[in-house]
């Protein structure tokens, strides 16, 4: 890896910094500077950038006439070297170059999609306040059997299973409604819940023989019934949410085996799906995308697309480059609304507590045909809904 110039650690206050800043100006004579932005969690490496110094050119001046001026010390300029060296060895740095990820713009209001997109959050064994928000969209009808007049695209967005009295049931009603349903017009996603399971971990089901259900659960990932991701043109959807270092992770290996430059969210999603089923065939699951979150008890301070915490991924710097629909994380507070937008809409939280644990709420997001959202929330035991403008997704 090639050096970099003079490094600044513009956003760090750490005695370790500051000495590190102030040996590395000593050499700044002016022109380019590395500017360090982050650190990679995933590589223990320095994220930099290299930037003209907006340093006051009087200031600059004067500085670098009293650094020329202690060369003719020799033994100043040696030291200050040696301390440059020593503290580089210590520490790696590495070039944040162009993802050249090509992200799809929201579409303008008034530009039709072909379907509408209906996304339902945790499940939790709740399976009779699940198909009550199914017969409200008009999925089912009353006997729990698929509307056959629903043209449009369902998304489960996982933890179907464990803390509510129905997991296995949920689980075979998924499975039903997917095989009633056109190929591509319900789509399953994988929770940390059902991974949980795929790792024997039985910790968290309340219902006998998990590990059979654990069979159901791989047969149908294997199958391509059940995935890690989704991306609909728009938004990406993965149950936790994914954070911009391991995008930018899953980007440098999909160039290096697939042998491409530009990296597209489909390519990602795509390669996230195949990740999944290469590690439920080889029950090894070490990649990055299945890392558990410190918030969530794991032992990595950025978790993968299964396991990541809202309030860490509300940190990330670029996690939201994409649009992103997540769930995951039921409401924590008492006046917080089932679901969950933030401004700009870049990020959608549809986790609205449907099992009884979590108080119980119903609670559905439809992303219209214009791109517009619409939630719609039983509220008092009345549906009620609101309709968010596209146009006010920023950039």
């Amino acid at each position: 890896m090639t050096k970099p110039p003079p490094i600044s650690f513009v956003n760090q206050t750490g005695i370790k910094h500051r000495i590190f800043d102030f040996v590395e100006d000593y050499f700044y004579l002016g022109g380019t500077k590395a500017f360090v932005i982050q650190k990679n969690e995933l590589k223990g490496s320095y994220l930099y950038e290299i930037k003209n110094n907006p340093q006051n050119n009087f200031k600059k001046i004067i500085l670098t006439a009293l650094k020329i001026a202690t060369w003719i010390t020799l033994i100043i300029p040696f030291i200050m070297y040696v301390a440059k060296l020593a503290l580089r060895k210590t520490n790696q740095f590495e070039l944040k170059k162009s993802s050249k990820i090509a992200i799809i713009p929201p579409m303008r209001p008034g530009t039709l999609r072909k379907k509408e997109v209906l996304v339902f959050g945790d499940i939790h064994g709740e399976l009779d306040g699940f198909k009550e928000n199914l017969l409200h969209a008009k999925i089912i009808d009353e006997r729990g059997n698929f509307n056959k007049d629903f043209k449009d695209i369902v998304i489960q967005m996982g933890d179907v299973v464990d803390r509510g009295p129905k997991s296995k049931e949920a689980w075979a009603f998924l499975q039903k409604l997917q095989e009633e349903a056109k190929p591509n017009q319900v789509i399953r996603l994988l929770g940390n819940h059902e991974l949980m399971l795929l790792q024997k971990n039985y910790r968290f089901a309340n219902y006998l023989e998990p590990e059979k259900l654990a069979k159901e659960i791989k047969k149908d990932i294997l199958a391509g019934k059940v995935q890690l991701s989704y991306f609909d043109g728009m938004r990406l959807f993965t149950h936790a949410g994914l954070r911009s270092s391991i995008k930018d992770t899953l980007i440098s290996e999909i160039k290096e085996k697939k042998k491409i430059e530009s990296v597209s969210t489909q390519d990602i999603t795509n390669y996230m799906n195949e990740l999944l089923k290469e590690a439920v065939k080889k029950e090894k699951y070490d990649h990055p995308i299945f890392r558990v979150s410190e918030s969530r008890g794991g032992a990595h301070e950025i978790g993968g697309p299964l396991w990541e915490d809202v309030s860490d991924l509300m940190k990330s710097v670029h996690a939201r480059d994409i649009p992103q629909v997540i769930a995951h994380n039921p409401p924590r507070y008492k006046d917080d609304p089932p679901i969950r937008l933030t401004a700009s809409l870049r990020l959608a939280n549809v986790d609205a507590g449907l099992c009884d644990a979590y108080g119980g709420q119903k609670a559905y997001l439809k992303i219209k045909k214009n791109s517009d959202l619409e939630v719609l929330e039983k509220i008092e035991g009345i549906w009620k809904n609101r309709v968010l403008e596209a146009r006010r997704l920023a950039s």
